[in-house]
């Protein structure tokens, strides 16, 4: 059973297709179904372990038998998907789209390429066949620095650049239910339909979606196994990811035998086909680290197959690896990449992706059941953090009149070192320590202990009426104030 479901972003969301924290970072299109699965397993994954519901837990994140898909934008409710690469247009002028395996060995290749046209592949785009659009994502891009909290400012040299997805874009992404069990089923929506966060920098001010069921979405007449092949030859769409792993050694491979991509017999023509591949680098948050990288077969990919007989039921369940993640799902001669001659009978047009702007869903941050905890935690340590300075200012203001008489002879380098002492010592009784005892005490010894006996009463009494907490930072401010005021 295949469910659909529709996901709105409520801030900015930051998608990038490497795990790394330096460097520039591609943006993803599109969202990866392991996000989706990573927000049921940060939910029920232990639950079900401790409780000893090891089926469920191999039936929902391990055995394929629950499969989270990439979500996709939406145009028009409906859901999109990523341009053939076997799609070609004339580089310079031109809105034809050609065929990349009905160009090769062809005549009208060779008249292209004496008229001088040249063809550029497509790529980095979503498309919505029915309505013949295409469309891509609205991006942004925004500098934030880290936060020195000792220095309460810019920490130096780092500097980080985000590019986000806007807000208010909405996407469409599908599970398919391979169990009998409803129970789990109602467990596992559950525990990601609502308010989510998901992406990089969730504790900053990135992430924030709202999943809801989508009610009303008609599944499309291309879905694998409703359409009819033509001849003897077949084109096979990446709809999703693909990864395969060479069944003699084990390793990971880039050439899948004609069996892997689901077909009884045949041969795969490589020349016709159009792949692309890159390194898979996957995030494990519950861990903190990083998975192993994956040799995959980008979405988008289309594979020509010569005298091949399709496995209808294997492609149905999805070929290849990591099916519970969305990966292996792939449409078997779709309308979009048949046609009579060696270009498509109609072109596209460029439309904009659903958007939804809803001030009600944003009033998700202050409703009771999903309070962020940190940010409120935060909020209070910083207003406390202003009550205490602005206490700290008074006290010491109040202190320097009552002893500015009195300390005349203290240098300023002397009191640089009583600031020293305040700001590395970690507990105010170890400070009490370091300053006041009688043997071994900074006041108490030296050529300076002379300057300190008239005020060190007074500061070790001070000391006492104010919380432990606040002794360092009042002694801090009080060194400087004192010094500069030597030195003006």
């Amino acid at each position: 059973m295949r469910k659909y479901y529709k996901c709105t972003f409520l801030t900015d969301v930051v998608l990038t297709s490497n795990s790394a924290t330096e460097g520039v970072h591609e943006p993803l299109q599109y969202i990866p179904g392991a996000k989706f699965m990573g927000i049921v397993a940060s939910k029920l994954y232990q639950e079900w372990f401790e409780t000893g519901n090891k089926q469920a837990v191999l039936d929902t994140f391990h055995n394929g038998n629950i499969c989270f898909g990439d979500a996709h934008l939406m145009h028009k409710g409906k859901r999109t998907l990523k341009v053939p690469l076997s799609w070609y247009k004339p580089k310079i002028k031109g809105t034809e789209i050609f065929l990349h395996h009905k160009l090769v060995d062809s005549e009208a290749l060779s008249k292209i390429i004496d008229e001088g046209i040249q063809l550029k592949q497509q790529r980095d785009y979503y498309i919505e066949p029915k309505s013949k659009s295409w469309l891509k994502p609205e991006s942004t891009f925004s500098i934030k620095s880290a936060f020195d909290q000792e220095e309460k400012r810019s920490d130096e040299g780092k500097m980080f650049g985000y590019y986000g997805i806007k807000k208010g874009t909405q996407w469409c992404f599908y599970v398919e239910y391979d169990i009998s069990d409803k129970d789990y089923i109602v467990a596992i929506e559950s525990n990601f339909v609502g308010i989510r966060k998901l992406g990089r920098s969730k504790s900053a001010q990135y992430g924030q979606v709202s999943i809801e069921v989508h009610t009303d979405y008609v599944q499309e007449s291309f879905e694998i196994g409703e359409t009819e092949s033509y001849q003897k030859n077949h084109v096979l769409y990446a709809e999703s990811n693909l990864c395969f792993f060479d069944e003699k050694t084990g390793m990971p491979t880039y050439q899948p035998d004609i069996k892997q991509l689901g077909f009884i017999s045949g041969k795969i023509d490589w020349e016709k086909s159009q792949i692309r591949t890159r390194q898979y680098q996957n995030w494990n948050t519950k861990r903190h680290n990083r998975d192993a990288d994956r040799l995959i077969i980008d979405k988008g990919s289309v594979f020509y197959l010569k005298n091949a007989k399709p496995d209808i039921e294997k492609l149905k369940k999805g070929i290849g690896n990591f099916l519970s993640e969305g990966f292996g799902k792939v449409i078997l001669n779709p309308d979009f990449l048949i046609s009579q001659g060696v270009s498509l009978d109609y072109t596209l047009k460029e439309k904009n992706p659903d958007t939804q702007i809803n001030d009600n869903l944003n009033s998700a941050y202050t409703t009771d059941k999903e309070k962020d905890d940190l940010l409120i935690n935060m909020i209070q340590q910083a207003e406390n953090l202003t009550n205490n300075d602005s206490r700290i200012n008074s006290e010491v203001n109040d202190f320097v009149k009552k002893i500015n008489s009195k300390s005349t002879d203290i240098l300023p380098s002397q009191w640089g070192q009583l600031r020293t002492y305040a700001k590395y010592t970690q507990d105010s009784e170890t400070l009490n320590n370091l300053l006041f005892d009688p043997e071994s005490g900074f006041m108490y010894h030296g050529q300076s202990e002379s300057k300190w006996r008239g005020i060190r009463d007074a500061i070790k009494k001070k000391l006492k009426s104010i919380d432990d907490s606040l002794q360092a930072d009042f002694l801090v401010q009080l060194s400087s104030q004192m010094a500069k005021s030597k030195i003006d």
